[in-house]
């Protein structure tokens, strides 16, 4: 019969085999699962032991966010929420958002600009540019970005 702490063991390993994890998510989880009268102990043990087996790094786990949201076309502001709201540290957070150049930023949103500007062609010019603005205000990416993707965008028109 298997114990209750290799029974958690398998559900972490279960858990964090769907999509990496940071330290604070699996923490929750491992919260939610606890059966009571264990102690909180069991917790820091598991999640030394996924460090230790390298399962568990909120560097990696953040890079891959990174990587992950830039594809989906998302900006630097909501990357860096979503990591800080994933419990990735400030430091870190900031050193993976400056890690990606600038230009990189705009290409994704020239990106989501040209795609929803096609659905919008039949608006008039004014309503195409509050649609983009809040889209990409939306998504994360600074006025200066928003402004100089949607001008450009219109002018090529």
């Amino acid at each position: 019969m298997i114990d209750e702490g290799e029974r958690l063991w398998q559900r972490v390993l279960y858990y964090i085999g769907i999509r990496q994890r940071s330290r604070q998510e699996m923490a929750i989880y491992l919260k939610k699962k606890l059966k009571s009268g264990q102690s909180e102990e069991v917790i820091d043990k598991v999640l030394a032991k996924l460090e230790q087996f390298n399962l568990l790094n909120d560097e990696e786990f953040g890079r891959a966010w990174l990587e992950a949201k830039l594809k989906k076309g998302f900006g630097p502001l909501r990357v860096q929420f979503d990591l800080r709201q994933k419990g990735i540290d400030k430091k870190v957070v900031r050193e993976l958002i400056t890690a990606v150049s600038r230009e990189r930023w705009r290409m994704g949103a020239d990106e989501v600009v040209a795609k929803k500007m096609r659905l919008w062609r039949s608006l008039p010019t004014d309503h195409q540019r509050q649609r983009a603005f809040r889209l990409m205000t939306s998504r994360g990416f600074p006025l200066d970005i928003v402004k100089q993707v949607v001008d450009d965008y219109l002018q090529k028109r």
